[in-house]
């Protein structure tokens, strides 16, 4: 159900990001091309003995907008701001059935690590 579904992601979003948009550790960014939005990325980088590790928890590009680029743009974006503080990876998960996004992360480096089955009864 579509409310349902509103309803725990507000949630979620109030667990993730307590203090807004000013949440320690999370980063959120909207992507531009001129003046119109094309999409956006939220990063959270967290410190672990080897050092900080990001992870994508949402990245979108319009659906209108889509295989132009964009999406290659805000990731390498991302990357870079990553690298400039010594960020030693990114990662992210993505659904199995979406072959577009999984092909635009392979080409950009992105390594499969894990993988999950599940079984219908």
């Amino acid at each position: 159900m579509r409310c349902q579904r509103s309803w725990k992601s507000r949630r979620d979003h109030e667990r993730l990001l307590p203090d807004g948009l000013d949440t320690p550790g999370h980063q959120v960014w909207t992507a531009y091309d001129g003046d119109a939005d094309v999409g956006m990325l939220w990063l959270h980088v967290e410190p672990k003995s080897d050092g900080p590790h990001a992870f994508v928890y949402d990245f979108e590009v319009r659906p209108d907008v889509r295989r132009r680029g964009h999406g290659r743009a805000i990731i390498g974006a991302a990357e870079e701001w990553c690298r400039e503080r010594g960020v030693v990876s990114i990662g992210l998960s993505v659904f199995g059935f979406n072959l577009a996004a999984r092909r635009l992360y392979e080409q950009m480096g992105f390594e499969t690590t894990s993988i999950r089955m599940r079984k219908h009864l």
